[in-house]
C-alpha cells in the first residue's frame, strides 16, 4: 500500500536541525571508517596477490545456521557482497558501533534465551519478518533515519535502515503476517509526507541482522542473485587493527563476512556464511592449519607457495553448488582465520607474495596429504585424470614410521568386510561374509589401484580406484597404501635414519673434482650423470658415488658428497643409502628395512598393514617437515613432489 499525507511541523523542524548536524551516511562512514577495500576484478586482470580475493565457504549445506552470532571490539560495517564466477567485491552501505551482533534468516523468529530460531508459527513469533517500508526514490532516506526513530521509536520496537534490491529503505515495526503489517503502515502513512509508504514482506534471499540480546533489528538486506548481505569489522584511526570474531569455532577473521540464504528438504533452512578476503589473508588461515606453525619456516614457505596455487586454480571449485570458491574443510585445505597464525607464518607468505606454481601454461592443483608411506601415487589412480605433476613418485626421505598414523595396523572380519562392501553400494555382494580378495596396485606405487571382494557364494565386487578402496574400509584403513592377509601377514617397512641435500648446480665455475681411471680430474658438472633414476639405490662397495662422464664412469668420493656413504649394501646396523636425483640437487637418504610380522585374533579374519594417511596424491605434508629439516629450500620442495613445474609470478601469468 502506499500513502502521501501532509507532514507534520516536528519532523521538518528535525529534518533541519539534522542538516546542520553530522549524519551518519555512507558519505561520512568513508571519513570515519577504514574499510576493507574491495574492487571488482576480472581473472584476466590480476596483477598481484593483494588483488586477489577468495570467498572461502565457513559455513554451508548442513552447517548454514538460522543464526550467525559475531564480535568486533568497535563495532560493524554493513555493506552489499558480489560474489559472481568473476566478480569478487563490497561495497561498504551503513555501519554501527554495537560490539556484538548476529545474523539471522528474515523470517519470523523465536526469541529464547540466547537463544533465536525460526519461528514455527506466527503464535510463536517474537520478531516478526513484516514491516512497515518507507522509501523514496529520488532520494537516501537514511538521512531521515534519526528523526524518523524520534518520531515512531517509542511506539514501534523497530526502527532501522534496510538496502533492498539496491535501494535505501527504512523500516518499522515487526509483524508476524501481512494484514498487522498493513495495519501499522496506515498508520504510519497518516503521519508523513513525501515519502512511499509500503508493507515489507520476508525475502528468500533476506538477511536480518540483531543486536546481542536478539531483541532489536539493526539492519536488513535482501539482493538479487549474485548479492549478499555482508559485514566487515570496523576499524578505527590510530587503534589496534580489529577481526571479526565468530562465536562457533572462537577464531579471529579478516575481510568480509558473507551471507547467502540456503534451503535444502534436508538440511533446512539457514545461512551459508561465506569469509570473502585477500587471498594473503586466506593462505595465513591455511598454513597453521594443516601444518605446525612452529615448523621450519622453509615448510612454512613450501605450504604458502601450495596453499595459494591450489586456491587459484580451484576458484569457483564450489560456487554451482554454494555460491561460493573454495570450502573451509579438509576437502579442499583447513582454514580458520586468524586461528594460529604467528609471526613465522605471516613472514613464509611475505617472502613468497605473488608466487605460484605452474606446470606448462597450468596452474597447479598442489594437492598434499599427512604422509604418503614412502611412495606418492598418481591422480589417475585415485581420482580418475590425469596430471602430469602428479605422478607415482617414491618419496624415501619421509620418516613415517615416525609420525602419527604415518604406519598402521588393522583387523577386519569377512563379516565386517562383507558389511562394508553392501554400505558401499556394491549389490552384488549378497553372502555375508568375504572369504577371498584379490587386488591390484597403481602400477609402481604400493597404492592399490583396485580390491575385489568375494563373499561364501561366489559372488564378487569390485572397488576401483585408490579413493574407493580406501572409502570401502572407511575408517578401519588410513591410506590405499596397505597390504592384507587372512590370519598372518608379514610386511617390510622403511625406517629413516638420516636425510642429506647435496646442492649440485652452482658450484664454482660448475666444476666438480671426481676419480676417474687416470685419477683425479676436474669435470664441469652438466657432464654427470647419475646412473639411477629417481629413487634408485646407488651401490659401490666401497661406499662411494658412481657417475658417468663423457670419459666413462667416474667415481665421486664420500667427502665430495658431504662424507654421506652412497651404498645399496647394508651397513653392520642394516642401514643402507637411497639417493633422488633431481638434477641440481640430491636428496640423500640413509635408510632401513624393517620387518614385521602380525596375526589376527582369529584366523578367518583379516589383517591389514598400511603406510601413509591420507589420499597420497601430490606432496606429503610430513615429507615436506623432513626435507626442510634436511636442509632444502622451499623451491626445492615443491619441485621433488611437483615433477616438471616451475614457480611463477602471478603478474606474470595474469598478464
Amino acid at each position: 500500500m502506499s500513502n502521501r499525507k501532509p507532514a507534520v511541523k516536528l519532523i521538518r523542524a528535525l529534518s533541519a536541525l539534522l542538516a546542520a548536524l553530522f549524519i551518519f551516511s555512507p558519505t561520512s562512514f568513508f571519513t570515519e571508517v577504514k574499510a576493507l577495500p574491495m574492487s571488482s576484478y576480472a581473472f584476466d586482470t590480476i596483477k598481484t596477490e593483494e588483488e586477489f580475493r577468495v570467498a572461502v565457504g565457513v559455513r554451508y549445506g548442513s552447517s548454514a545456521y538460522p543464526l550467525h552470532a559475531m564480535t568486533s571490539p568497535y563495532g560493524f560495517v554493513f555493506g552489499e557482497a558480489e560474489i559472481s564466477r568473476t566478480e569478487h567485491n563490497f561495497t561498504p552501505l551503513y555501519t554501527i558501533e554495537e560490539s556484538d551482533i548476529a545474523a539471522v534468516v528474515d523470517t519470523n523468529l523465536t526469541i529464547g534465551y540466547q537463544s533465536c530460531e525460526i519461528a514455527t508459527s506466527e503464535k510463536n513469533t517474537d520478531i516478526g519478518g513484516y514491516h512497515v517500508e518507507i522509501s523514496n526514490a529520488s532520494k537516501n532516506v537514511w538521512n531521515n533515519l534519526e528523526d524518523l526513530r524520534v518520531i515512531f521509536g517509542a511506539q514501534y520496537d523497530h526502527v532501522f535502515p534496510a538496502y533492498i534490491n539496491g535501494q535505501k529503505t527504512i523500516r518499522i515495526g515487526s509483524y508476524p503476517n501481512y494484514s498487522s503489517a498493513s495495519a501499522a503502515a496506515a498508520a504510519v502513512g497518516a503521519t508523513l509526507d513525501d515519502f512511499t509508504i509500503s508493507v515489507a514482506s520476508p525475502s528468500s534471499e533476506g538477511v536480518c541482522y540483531l543486536n546481542s540480546d536478539y531483541d532489536t533489528i539493526l539492519f536488513e538486506y535482501s539482493g538479487d542473485e549474485g548479492f549478499c548481505g555482508g559485514v566487515c569489522a570496523r576499524q578505527i584511526a590510530g587503534a589496534e587493527y580489529s577481526y571479526l570474531y565468530y562465536s562457533r569455532n572462537s577464531s579471529l577473521y579478516d575481510g568480509v563476512f558473507c551471507f547467502k540464504r540456503y534451503l535444502s528438504d534436508s538440511e533446512g533452512e539457514g545461512l551459508s556464511m561465506i569469509n570473502l578476503v585477500r587471498m594473503q589473508e586466506y593462505v595465513e588461515g591455511v598454513i597453521p592449519n594443516e601444518i605446525s606453525n612452529t615448523w621450519p619456516i622453509e615448510c612454512l614457505r613450501a605450504f604458502a607457495l601450495m596453499v595459494r596455487s591450489f586456491a587459484i586454480a580451484n576458484i569457483n571449485r564450489h560456487y554451482s553448488a554454494y555460491g561460493f570458491d573454495v570450502c573451509s574443510s579438509s576437502c579442499c585445505q583447513v582454514y580458520q582465520g586468524r586461528k594460529q597464525v604467528n609471526d613465522t607464518v605471516i613472514e613464509a607468505v611475505r617472502s613468497t607474495r605473488n608466487e605460484i606454481l605452474v606446470c606448462g601454461d597450468t596452474i597447479v592443483e598442489s594437492a598434499y596429504s599427512s604422509s604418503q608411506g614412502g611412495y606418492t601415487v598418481g591422480s589417475q589412480y585415485v581420482w580418475g585424470g590425469s596430471l602430469p605433476y602428479l605422478v607415482n613418485q617414491p618419496t624415501p626421505w619421509e620418516d613415517y614410521g615416525d609420525v602419527k598414523n604415518g604406519l598402521w595396523t588393522a583387523e577386519i572380519t569377512e563379516k565386517e568386510l562383507a558389511k562394508a562392501f553392501k554400505n558401499a553400494g556394491y549389490s552384488a555382494i549378497k553372502g555375508s561374509r568375504i572369504v577371498d580378495f584379490s587386488y591390484q596396485t597403481s602400477d609402481d606405487s604400493p597404492y592399490l589401484y583396485s580390491f575385489t571382494g568375494i563373499d561364501e557364494k561366489g559372488n564378487s565386487a569390485t572397488a576401483t580406484r585408490a579413493a574407493k578402496v580406501k572409502s570401502l574400509f572407511g575408517s578401519t584403513v588410513k591410506s590405499a597404501n596397505f597390504t592384507i592377509a587372512k590370519g598372518e601377514l608379514t610386511y617390510t617397512y622403511t625406517d629413516v635414519l638420516a636425510n642429506r641435500i647435496i646442492n649440485l648446480a652452482g658450484s664454482v665455475s660448475g666444476k666438480i673434482n671426481v676419480y676417474t681411471g687416470e685419477g683425479v680430474k676436474e669435470t664441469d658438472i652438466s657432464l654427470l650423470s647419475f646412473m639411477t633414476d629417481l629413487g634408485q639405490a646407488l651401490s659401490d662397495a666401497s661406499k662411494a658415488l658412481f657417475v658417468k662422464t663423457g670419459e666413462g664412469v667416474a667415481t665421486l668420493t664420500p667427502i665430495e658428497v658431504g662424507e654421506i656413504p652412497v651404498s645399496t649394501m647394508p651397513d653392520a646396523d642394516g642401514y643402507y643409502t637411497i639417493v633422488s636425483n633431481f638434477g641440481d640437487f640430491l636428496v640423500v637418504s640413509e635408510v632401513r628395512d624393517i620387518t614385521e610380522t602380525i596375526k589376527a585374533s582369529n584366523k578367518n579374519n583379516y589383517v591389514i598393514a598400511g603406510m601413509g594417511y591420507g589420499h597420497g596424491v601430490g606432496a606429503s605434508q610430513y615429507g615436506v617437515l623432513h626435507l626442510a629439516k634436511a636442509g632444502a629450500t622451499y623451491e626445492q620442495i615443491v619441485r621433488a613432489y611437483y615433477s616438471g613445474t616451475e614457480i611463477v609470478n602471478i603478474k606474470d601469468y595474469f598478464k
